[in-house]
């Protein structure tokens, strides 16, 4: 993770005020000056992008429940690559509930100050970040160019924000990055905490200073880390194990203040228009099972309204009335969440939203109670004894809820119901992971070589081809085939494009194609002398680079499970196979086998599995040896030529 110093942070919020408007202003007077440690020749031998970071920090204080935060980021040019990064500086804040100051711009140029907060107009846009993703935020971004800026000056600003809860305690919680992929030579953190308000903080590593002083009606806390060098980079670490420490606290011991904030609004009875009360209806009246019923009504959210976020102001915690979102078409995470609960609810079927986060869900067992521990909302389905977790916002899926796959967001926090649950599960079952069976059939004949694919997709294969198909034109796809086996079988012919058979509802795929190598592209090619029977080579995405002992476990992700069959028909050559391979460790199993049961015929079988979701770190070595083995059984080659 690199440091984003021009990018304001998320829940950061600022004094006299008025949210929505920018301006200029001295730092509020509790700001504490920090001395800004000088360049070393470490620090600078390891600068990245031309900059060498020299100070980010970053103090909270807190007049009510109004947050203002207060940051402040000193670098230094150290070659010409890092001018333009330097040289500009800007700041998003949500219009509708933060306002945003400019205390202060410099440059310093040896032993002169150039001071450019009154003499640099700033620019103020909206830009929209994330339309591409289909979100509107409504932020606003304040820009500024710092003129005639030069390689080894020295870049000095600082800004603060107000921030406005939304609800009561929206606001009671902090954090701040310690640690990046890049040097800093000072990192600082601190909170002026009001003295009747509970204070919850994450474990840190001890290399992370920490104090705490007594200032009658508020505590101040600090933390500190100097000196810090990037950790040598670590390939498929998992998120919860990332090495970084980051400083995190809030007022809440638990979840159930969140659930009491939200749960009223969520956990209430909504209307639904008749024209959507219609739909239900069909659904009740074609399917007898309360699991189809659900899943049918999972589909229509899913495929009927469109994904757009309007996240601005209380659109950001809040969603639509399930009325306003049909009427509209479209929603984000939280309108679809609601709408499909009312949904399912109007059907007769348990359901609550549940609130997770995408990228770092599995963070969550660690994380301090706080609504900035989120930034997705998912579904629980409640049939019988069974329990479903289900993304409203998901495109592309199918199969009934016993084998749909599971969003793998690691946890989520059920809202409604008066208590809190805490957080839940979210992880897909082994059998709904990537799930994919291949056979090639290779019939010789008097006029060259017949080849017949049958692929089966299941489980997040299946969703991944039929988003696939769905998204590009059938001839591409069959082109994509064709290509791939061309790389391998010069001058093979598609006989038959590619065919795809998809059952919804036991969410599986099947595609069948047929190809042809002409004669004399085997035996008088060079490819005749190495025809090659093969599997994919499983191990390389596990493969990565060990220097020394690895430090973090080695991610493996969702579950995966390929098979891959070569059934070989009436070749002109008595096949001896190579011999069988077993490999079998913490990660994953991996086998080899192959047989000739007669002159001309001969079949290969492959197969390869993973174990869990991580390796632990001490067994990182031995699975990416094994891993590397993988490639050695994957691909055999046979002179058929004649003699």
């Amino acid at each position: 993770m690199r440091l984003m110093w021009m990018v304001c942070l998320a829940f950061f919020a600022p004094l006299a005020a008025v949210a929505g408007d920018y301006g200029k202003a001295p730092a509020p007077p509790w700001v504490e000056a920090i001395e800004v440690p000088p360049m070393t020749d470490a620090l600078r031998a390891a600068s990245y992008g031309g900059i060498a970071y020299l100070l980010n920090d970053s103090q909270s204080a807190y007049e009510g429940e109004v947050k203002i935060s207060y940051g402040r980021y000193v670098m230094q040019v150290t070659d010409r690559a890092g001018l333009e990064r330097a040289g500009t500086v800007q700041y998003d804040f949500d219009p509708n509930f933060e306002s945003l100051r400019l205390v202060h711009l410099d440059v310093r140029r040896g032993d002169e100050v150039i001071q450019y907060a009154d003499r640099v107009k700033e620019e103020i846009f909206r830009r929209e970040t994330r339309l591409d993703a289909g979100i509107i935020d409504g932020q606003l971004t304040v820009h500024w160019q710092i003129p005639d800026l030069r390689v080894g000056d020295v870049v000095d600003y600082a800004v603060y924000f107000r921030r406005e809860p939304l609800f009561d305690g929206a606001t009671r919680s902090g954090g701040a990055g310690m640690e990046f992929g890049v040097p800093v030579g000072l990192v600082h953190h601190s909170v002026l905490w009001p003295r009747d308000w509970p204070f919850h903080q994450a474990p840190l590593p001890d290399r992370v200073e920490r104090r705490e002083a007594d200032l009658g009606a508020v505590r101040r806390f600090d933390w500190w880390r100097r000196g810090h060098m990037p950790f040598p980079d670590e390939a498929l670490t998992p998120v919860e194990d990332l090495r970084e420490a980051k400083v995190s606290y809030g007022a809440w011991g638990d979840w159930q203040p969140l659930n009491d904030a939200l749960s009223p609004y969520y956990d209430k009875a909504y209307a639904l228009p008749e024209s959507w009360m219609a739909k239900l209806d069909a659904i009740r009246a074609s399917h007898s099972s309360r699991e189809m019923q659900a899943t049918a009504a999972l589909r229509l959210v899913q495929d009927e309204i469109r994904y757009v976020g309007i996240e601005v102001g209380v659109g950001g915690y809040f969603a639509r009335t399930p009325e306003e979102v049909v009427a509209a078409g479209f929603g984000d995470c939280k309108d679809k969440s609601l709408l499909l609960v009312t949904s399912l609810r109007a059907l007769g079927i348990g359901a609550d939203v549940a609130l997770t986060d995408i990228d770092e869900g599995y963070r969550l067992a660690g994380a301090v109670a706080a609504i900035r521990a989120f930034d997705h909302m998912i579904v629980r389905v409640r049939i019988g004894l069974q329990t479903f977790w289900v993304d409203p916002t998901a495109t592309h899926e199918a199969g009934r809820l016993r084998v749909a796959v599971t969003p793998d967001y690691g946890f989520a926090l059920p809202i409604g119901h008066g208590t809190a649950e805490g957080l839940q599960p979210v992880v897909p079952l082994q059998e709904q992971g990537w799930l994919v069976d291949s056979t090639e059939t290779f019939e010789f004949g008097l006029l060259g070589v017949y080849l017949t694919v049958e692929d089966a997709f299941q489980g997040e294969a299946a969703n991944g081809q039929r988003r696939r198909w769905a998204e590009e034109p059938a001839l591409v796809n069959a082109k994509a085939y064709l290509d791939y086996y061309a790389s391998v079988y010069p001058g093979i012919r598609e006989l038959t494009p590619p065919k795809l058979q998809d059952d919804v509802e036991q969410n599986e795929i099947r595609v069948r194609a047929g190809y042809f190598i002409p004669r004399n592209e085997v035996f008088l090619a060079e490819l005749g002398r190495d025809f090659p029977f093969f599997a994919d080579n499983w191990g390389k995405r596990l493969v990565v680079a060990l220097s020394g002992p690895r430090e973090t476990p080695l991610l493996l992700g969702s579950a995966m499970k390929e098979t891959k069959k070569v059934i070989v028909i009436n070749a002109p050559l008595d096949f001896l196979p190579p011999e069988s391979v077993a490999i079998n460790n913490d990660g994953f199993f991996f086998s080899f086998s192959g047989y000739a049961p007669e002159p001309g015929h001969m079949e290969l079988s492959w197969s390869f599995r993973t174990k869990g979701r991580k390796v632990p770190a001490d067994k990182v070595r031995s699975v990416v040896a094994d891993a590397r083995r993988i490639a050695d059984a994957t691909y055999w080659t046979w002179d058929l030529t004649p003699e």
